[in-house]
């Protein structure tokens, strides 16, 4: 996994307890628990595809979303998706 936000990811590979610290333990829970993981920093020049996914993504309400198309594009409008209990 990648992030453009290279505080994270050292605080994430060090196990510190910043003022974040209970998010930064539940990734190393979830990240021990995978067969393989690794943690990157990449630019947010190299990576703008997902800053625009995230950046849309945290103006959307709660629960799950598809994009068609290009999140970032006012054009393509996200469609919720409800699911059921069946």
């Amino acid at each position: 996994m990648a992030s453009d936000y290279q505080v994270v990811i050292k605080d994430i590979d060090q196990g510190t307890s910043a003022p974040y610290g209970a998010i930064i333990q539940e990734v190393i829970a979830r990240k021990l628990s995978m067969t393989s993981c690794h943690l990157m920093y990449e630019s947010r020049n190299c990576n703008f595809e997902a800053h625009h996914l995230a950046k849309h993504a945290s103006s959307l309400d709660v629960g799950r979303h598809i994009w068609l198309g290009m999140p970032y594009d006012p054009v393509n409008i996200s469609v919720n998706i409800i699911s059921l209990d069946v």
